[in-house]
C-alpha cells in the first residue's frame, strides 16, 4: 500500500496541476493528495506500535506526511497535520518537535479556519505530551499569540484548552512567569478605549466595554497606542489566575506560600507565588472596579483565592505576624467597589462571601479591628431579620429578587463563620451575639429551600418565617440556583449547633422564636418530633439518596453527603425526632438507604454513616429496647428490630474494610490507608456502642461478633499495609469490662472469648515461623501486641489458661532472641516492658508473667553484650538493638521500683552485673548504649542508695571498677558542664 501511495504521489498525472484537460474539472472536485493523506492516516492506525521501531516503513510514512504538509494547498496541509498528529502517538521520538511547533505556529495566522483549527488541535496534543518542551520552543511569545487569537475569535475553545493544559503542567515550577503573562494581558486596553480617552477629553459619552479594565492599568498605554485586548480575553486571564492559586494550594508545596521557609531552602523568591501577592491583589482590585459584570465577579474570586491561600503565610520580616496583615488596606480597597451603587446582585453576593472569607481566615482576630468588613456582614444580617427589601453599602434598596439573593448569600457567609468557629476560637466572639438570630434564619432558609424544591407555595408562618412574603411568588429560576449553592453550607452550620446541643437551634427547629434568650429552656422529653424535623430530614434524605446513586461522586457531592450525615447524627436524637424516626415507614426507607451506602459509599462517608448508627442506638436506647420487648420476639436479635439493622450494617462495613484471604489481602473498600484505618476505628467504636444498647443480656454475644471480626484482621497475611496496629485501641475498648463489669453467666462467656482470642493470636504467630517478608513481620508484630493487650486489659476476676499465658511469655522471649537485629525484637521488648509495668498494680497473672519473662530478658542482654561491643569497635552500633535493650532496661527499672525495699539489694545483685556488660568507659565520646545504661544505673542509685551500695560491694573487682569509673565520668562530666555554664558570663563587657 505504501508503495502504491508513493508511486501515485510521484506520478505527474496525480499532481494538483497535472492530468489531461478532460480530467481538470474532475481533479478539482476529487483532489488525489488529500485522499492519499487519509490513506496514510489509516495506515498509521494499522501499524500502530510498529512505528516505534526505526525501519524503512516508519521513515517512508514520516517522509510522506512531512512532504504533504509542505504542499501549498491548504486542504492537503489540513489532512497532513492530522497524519502528523496520529504519528506523534507512536513515533514522536523520531520527529523534530521544534520544527513542528514553528510550522503549526505559522498556520495560526492563516485566514482559513480549517487550517487554523487543525494547527490548534496539533499544538494542544504537543502541549499535553510535554509542555516543558513547548515552553523552551515557543516561550511566552507563543502564549501571547494564543491570547491574541482569543481577541480575534473568542469562540475558539481549543486555544483555551492549550493555555490551561500548559498552565497546569508548568505553573508549579514558575507561577510568577504565568502571573507576569496574565498581568500583561490585563494591562492592555480595548480598541475602543482609545476612542473613549479622546471622548473623555471633549466630554463625550464613555463606552462600557472600552472601560472594562480602565482603572489603575493601561491608561498610559492607551495614549501611547499600546497593544489592545478584548474584555473576554482579560476575563480568561483572570480565570487563569484563579487556576494558578488553586493548583498551587492543592500541590501542598510549602515554599509557594511560606517565604521564610523558601529562604531557608535557598530558593529564588521571585519565582514563587508568595512574592506576587501584591500584584494579585492589585489585579483583583482592578478587575473589581471594572464595568463588565463578569470581570468584576472574577476579580472577587481571585481576591478570595488570595485570602484563602495565604491566610496562614508568615510575614518574612516580622516574626509571629502573618503576611496578609500588611495587605489589609489593599484588600479592603479591592472590596470597596463591589458595594458601590452600580453593583449587581451577583456582585454583592460574591462580595459578601469574600468578606466572610477575610473575617474567618484569622489574619485579624480582634473583633474591634475588623472594621468595615464585619460591619457590612452584621448590617446585612440585621436587615435579614426583617421582611422587605435590603440595602448594603452604597447600594440603594434592592428589588425583591435581589434582596432574596443577598439574604441567602449572607446566611451562607455566617454559616461558614459558624463552622470555622469550631477550630478558630476567636470567631466565637463574632458569631455568639447573633447565634439565636442565625438559628432561626438558617432553619427558615432550609424550609424555604425545601418549599421551592417541592415547587409549592411557602408556608406563611409569621412566628418563624423571616423571609419576605413576596418570595412566595418568585420563580424557581431566580432563587433555586442560589439555594442549591448555599443550602449545604447552612445545613453544616445547623449540624454544628445541633452537635453542641445549642438551645437556640432546638427552639428554631420547634418553630419558636430563638432570638428571645429568656424563653429558651430545655424542653421535656416528648414522643412527637419538632415542627421542622420532617423538612430537614427530607433534605438530608434526598442528599444522601443522590450521593449513593452516583458511583463516581465528585468532591462536592461527597462533602454534601458528609454534611447530611453530620446533621442526621443529631436529628435521630429524641429531642429532635421523638419517636418518628423509629416508625416503620420512616426507618425502613432509612435502613434501605444505609444498606446501599454501606455497599457503595466512600470511606469518608461510611465513617459518618456508622456515627449516625451509634448515635441512633445510644440516644434511642430505651425506646428501642421497649420495642423489642413489646414485639415478643423469641430470637435474641429480632430481624425487624432497628438495633439489629444497625448491627448488621456495621458488620457489613467491617467485613468489607477488613482484608480477607479471598481477596488476597485486598480490602473491599477503596480509599487511602488513613481513611481505611479511620473507618475501622469508627466502625468498631459504633459496634461497641450498639452492643451496649442491647443490654447486659446480649452484650457478650455482640462482643463475640466484634472479636470475631477483629480476628479476621489479625489473620491477614497478605497485606503489606498495617491496618491492625492503629486499630488496637478499638480492641481494647471491645475487651474493656471496667465500665460494665462482667458477672454471672456472662463471665464464663467472656472467659472463653478471651481465651479463644489469645489462643488465636499465638497460633497466628506460630504459623509465621520460618516465613519472612513485610506481610509476615506485620502479622507477627500485631498478634504479639494483641496477646499482650489481652493479658493486661482483662479484669483480675477473669481466669486465663496457664498454658496460654506461659506460651505467650515464651513467644515474647523467643522473638527477643530471633529478631535481635529486626523490628520484632523492639516489639517483643516493648511487650515485656508493658507486662512488667502493668504487673506493678498487683495482678496475679501478670506477676506470673514477670517470673517467666525475666530469665529470657536477662539472657537476651547477656547474649547481645559481646556483639554490641564488637559493633561499637567498628563504629556502627545497631540502632534497633540499642532501642530493644533500652526497652528491656526500662522494664527492669519499673520492676525494681515495684519491689519492696528489703528485696532490692538481691535484685540489684542480678541487674548490676548485667548492666556492667553494656558499659564502655574507655571509649570517648561514649556510645549511645553506654549513655542510656548509665542513666538507668543512676536511677537505681537515686531510688535506693543503700541497696545500690550493698549490691556494688558484692561485685567482683573488675566489674566494680568499671561501674565506678563509668558513674564517676558521668557525674563528673555533668558537674563540670554545670560549672562551666555557671561561670560563663551572659554579657561580656570590655573596658577601654
Amino acid at each position: 500500500t505504501l508503495g502504491l501511495i508513493f508511486k501515485l504521489y510521484t506520478a505527474s498525472t496525480h499532481e494538483p496541476e497535472g492530468g489531461s484537460l478532460a480530467n481538470a474539472n474532475l481533479a478539482g472536485d476529487l483532489p488525489a493528495y488529500q485522499v492519499l493523506c487519509e490513506l496514510i492516516d489509516a495506515l498509521i492506525s494499522v501499524l500502530g506500535p510498529e512505528l516505534q521501531e526505526p525501519n524503512s516503513t516508519r521513515n517512508l510514512v514520516f517522509n510522506l506526511a512531512m512532504d504533504f504538509w509542505k504542499e501549498d494547498d491548504e486542504g492537503i496541509q489540513v489532512e497532513a497535520i492530522k497524519c502528523i498528529q496520529h504519528f506523534l502517538m507512536f513515533g514522536a521520538n523520531s520527529m523534530d518537535i521544534p520544527e513542528l511547533v514553528v510550522g503549526f505556529r505559522a498556520h495560526l495566522l492563516s485566514s482559513r479556519r480549517p487550517l487554523k483549527m487543525a494547527s490548534i488541535n496539533a499544538l494542544y496534543q504537543l502541549v499535553q505530551r510535554d509542555a516543558f518542551v513547548m515552553s523552551k520552543v515557543g516561550g511566552d511569545r507563543l502564549v501571547e499569540e494564543l491570547f491574541a487569537m482569543l481577541d480575534d475569535d473568542s469562540a475558539i475553545d481549543g486555544v483555551r484548552n492549550i493555555i490551561l493544559s500548559w498552565l497546569q503542567q508548568t505553573v508549579l515550577h514558575n507561577p510568577s512567569a504565568w502571573i507576569d503573562l496574565c498581568q500583561r494581558i490585563m494591562s492592555r486596553t480595548t480598541a475602543s478605549q482609545r476612542v473613549t480617552d479622546a471622548a473623555s477629553k471633549t466630554g463625550g459619552l464613555q463606552d462600557d466595554e472600552a472601560e472594562s479594565l480602565s482603572v489603575g492599568m493601561g491608561g498610559n498605554q492607551a495614549a501611547a497606542g499600546g497593544p489592545t485586548s478584548r474584555w473576554r480575553t482579560q476575563l480568561f486571564s483572570l480565570r487563569c489566575l484563579h487556576q494558578i492559586c488553586i493548583l498551587v494550594a492543592r500541590s501542598g508545596r510549602r515554599e509557594h506560600v511560606d517565604l521564610p521557609f523558601a529562604r531557608q531552602q535557598k530558593l529564588q523568591p521571585s519565582t514563587l507565588l508568595v512574592s506576587r501577592v501584591p500584584d494579585l491583589i492589585k489585579m483583583a482590585f482592578t478587575a473589581s472596579a471594572a464595568y463588565v459584570t463578569e470581570i468584576r465577579l472574577e476579580g472577587l474570586v481571585v481576591l478570595q483565592d488570595v485570602i484563602e491561600v495565604f491566610a496562614k503565610s508568615p510575614d518574612p520580616d516580622y516574626e509571629d505576624s502573618l503576611l496578609l496583615e500588611q495587605h489589609q488596606a489593599p484588600i479592603t480597597a479591592a472590596l470597596t467597589p463591589a458595594f458601590s451603587s452600580d453593583s449587581t446582585p451577583e456582585i454583592l453576593s460574591s462580595a459578601v462571601q469574600v468578606c466572610a472569607a477575610f473575617v474567618g481566615c484569622g489574619v485579624v482576630k480582634d473583633v474591634a479591628r475588623m472594621g468595615r468588613i464585619l460591619k457590612l456582614l452584621t448590617s446585612a444580617l440585621e436587615q435579614s431579620k426583617e421582611s422587605g427589601t435590603l440595602k448594603i453599602g452604597d447600594v440603594g434598596e434592592l428589588s425583591p429578587n435581589a434582596s432574596g439573593m443577598l439574604r441567602i448569600s449572607t446566611l451562607k457567609a455566617w454559616a461558614q463563620l459558624q463552622v470555622a468557629s469550631s477550630h478558630q476560637a476567636y470567631l466565637s466572639a463574632v458569631v455568639e451575639p447573633h447565634r439565636a438570630t442565625l438559628a432561626t434564619l438558617w432553619i427558615s432558609s432550609l424550609r424555604d429551600y425545601a418549599s421551592i424544591r417541592g415547587d409549592s407555595e411557602m408556608l406563611q408562618d409569621s412566628a418563624s418565617a423571616a423571609m419576605d412574603v413576596s418570595y412566595s411568588g418568585m420563580g424557581r429560576e431566580v432563587l433555586l440556583p442560589y439555594y442549591e449553592a448555599s443550602w449545604s453550607k447552612i445545613l453544616k452550620a445547623v449540624a454544628n449547633l445541633m452537635l453542641g446541643s445549642d438551645k437556640a437551634i432546638l427552639a428554631a427547629m420547634d418553630g419558636q422564636d430563638a432570638s428571645n434568650q429568656a424563653t429558651l429552656s430545655t424542653p421535656p422529653p416528648k414522643d412527637e418530633p419538632t415542627a421542622y424535623f420532617f423538612i430537614i430530614f427530607g433534605l438530608v434524605f434526598e442528599a444522601l439518596t443522590a450521593s449513593s446513586a452516583d458511583a463516581n461522586a465528585t468532591p462536592a457531592a461527597l462533602e454534601a453527603a458528609v454534611t447530611a450525615l453530620e446533621a442526621l447524627r443529631s436529628l435521630v436524637k429524641p429531642e429532635y425526632a421523638g419517636k418518628a424516626i423509629l416508625e416503620s415507614s420512616a426507618f425502613d426507607e432509612l435502613s434501605n438507604l444505609f444498606y446501599r451506602m454501606a455497599m457503595t459509599a466512600a470511606p469518608i462517608v461510611q465513617i459518618n454513616l456508622v456515627a449516625v448508627l451509634a448515635s441512633l442506638a445510644s440516644s434511642q436506647k430505651e425506646k428501642l429496647i421497649a420495642g423489642i420487648k413489646a414485639s415478643g420476639a423469641s430470637e435474641p436479635f429480632p430481624s425487624d428490630s432497628p438495633l439489629t439493622h444497625c448491627l448488621r450494617i456495621c458488620s457489613y462495613v467491617l467485613r468489607q474494610a477488613v482484608p480477607s484471604a479471598a481477596r488476597r489481602g485486598a480490602s473491599g473498600v477503596s480509599g487511602s490507608v488513613e481513611d481505611r484505618i479511620a473507618l475501622l476505628t469508627a466502625t468498631f467504636r459504633a459496634f461497641t456502642i450498639i452492643g451496649d444498647a442491647f443490654g447486659p443480656e446480649k452484650r457478650e454475644e455482640v462482643r463475640a461478633v466484634a472479636v470475631a471480626l477483629y480476628t479476621d484482621l489479625l489473620k491477614d497475611e497478605y497485606s503489606t499495609v498495617d491496618l491492625t496496629g492503629p486499630t488496637l485501641p478499638s480492641l481494647k475498648a471491645i475487651l474493656d469490662a471496667t465500665a460494665n463489669p462482667v458477672t454471672g453467666p456472662g463471665l464464663d462467656k467472656y472467659q472463653k472469648l478471651v481465651h479463644g482470642l489469645l489462643s488465636a493470636c499465638l497460633s497466628h504467630i506460630d504459623e509465621m515461623r520460618g516465613r519472612e517478608g513485610v506481610a509476615a513481620a506485620i502479622k507477627v508484630k500485631n498478634n504479639l501486641l494483641t496477646s499482650v493487650l489481652i493479658v493486661t486489659v482483662v479484669p483480675q476476676n477473669v481466669k486465663l489458661s496457664r498454658t496460654a499465658v506461659e506460651h505467650c511469655c515464651y513467644v515474647i522471649a523467643q522473638k527477643l532472641e530471633e529478631g535481635s537485629t529486626s523490628e520484632i525484637s523492639v516489639t517483643a521488648a516493648h511487650c515485656a516492658k508493658t507486662i512488667m509495668i502493668a504487673a506493678t498494680a498487683g495482678n496475679t497473672i501478670l506477676g506470673q508473667c514477670v517470673k517467666l519473662l525475666i530469665p529470657g530478658m536477662i539472657h537476651y542482654i547477656a547474649s547481645l553484650a559481646s556483639s554490641v561491643e564488637e559493633s561499637a569497635e567498628s563504629g556502627a552500633q545497631n540502632a534497633t538493638q540499642i532501642q530493644a535493650i533500652d526497652e528491656v532496661l526500662k522494664a527492669f527499672v519499673a520492676f525494681f521500683n515495684s519491689v519492696p525495699d528489703e528485696h532490692r539489694a538481691r535484685l540489684l545483685g542480678v541487674l548490676l552485673p548485667l548492666c556492667v556488660l553494656l558499659l564502655d568507659p574507655a571509649r570517648s565520646p561514649p556510645t549511645p548504649l553506654h549513655t542510656r545504661t548509665i542513666s538507668h544505673l543512676l536511677s537505681f542509685a537515686t531510688t535506693s542508695p543503700a541497696a545500690f551500695k550493698e549490691a556494688t560491694a558484692k561485685l567482683g573487682a573488675p566489674e566494680r571498677e568499671k561501674l565506678e569509673t563509668s558513674i564517676r565520668q558521668a557525674v563528673g562530666g555533668a558537674k563540670s558542664a554545670t560549672a562551666e555554664k555557671a561561670a560563663k558570663p551572659a554579657i561580656s563587657l570590655r573596658s577601654f
